[in-house]
């Protein structure tokens, strides 16, 4: 097709060339870099290479060194504290393993050793009148039910269990326990008395100035009536 003006017939054809030319690899440029910049380069890698062989950087070094050390010593605190739970769960098993058997003793024989000092507070002839029901104590009556958590018998059961110095304690804090009740109910009389009487100074004071204001109205009703009743000269 020719065109107006005497031009060259231009071909249309595909457009892939764009695509084409995006991913095709392109020539390799060449970057100028003057001989001193690679000289300080190669100069920059050998030092760095030789620091390297040595056996790091001193910065390296230095941060290397606290952190290897709290390592240590946090690895070696918890290796202990893991020991130590080991040996205190062993302990503990250990101990177990004593009460039940030492239960399941006194259980079977219904009260403890004469030798054994524990201090054992389990009431066992108890605990097997309360397991069975059909059984009942001497001198219970049958149809009277067991009061086994009152406070009297709670009370009774621990004295029971008291050695001769606790008893003497347990009088001595129950007199001052005694002291102490009845110095409050002394206080307490003694404040409700004073409050009663001044109660008393205050309905007599009020009592007072009522009858003064009255008697001074009176006196002045008086004057008035005696002014009033004298003749006009």
């Amino acid at each position: 097709m020719a065109s107006s003006g005497g031009e060259a017939p231009r071909s249309v054809g595909s457009m892939g060339w764009l695509t084409e030319s995006a991913v095709q690899p392109r020539q390799a440029r060449s970057i100028k870099v003057d001989q001193a910049s690679v000289v300080n380069l190669k100069a920059t890698l050998y030092a760095a290479e030789e620091e390297l062989k040595v056996g790091g950087t001193a910065d390296h070094r230095r941060k290397a060194k606290p952190v290897s050390v709290v390592s240590a010593k946090t690895a070696e605190r918890d290796s202990k504290a893991a020991q130590q739970e080991a040996l205190e769960a062993e302990e503990r098993v250990k101990k177990m393993h004593d009460k039940v058997a030492l239960y399941q003793r006194l259980a079977a024989a219904g009260q403890p050793d004469g030798n054994d000092d524990n201090g054992l507070l389990v009431d066992f002839e108890r605990k097997s009148w309360i397991a069975d029901a059909g059984f009942v104590p001497a001198g219970q009556e049958p149809n009277e039910p067991e009061a086994s958590h009152s406070a009297p018998s709670v009370l009774d059961q621990f004295r029971k269990t008291l050695t001769h110095v606790e008893k003497q304690m347990v009088r001595e804090i129950e007199a001052e326990t005694d002291t102490a009740r009845k110095r409050f109910e002394d206080m307490q009389a003694k404040r409700q008395h004073d409050i009663e009487q001044r109660k008393a100074m205050l309905r007599e004071r009020k009592k007072r100035k009522t009858a003064a204001t009255t008697t001074s109205t009176e006196t002045g009703q008086t004057a008035i009536s005696m002014r009033t009743a004298e003749p006009e000269t």
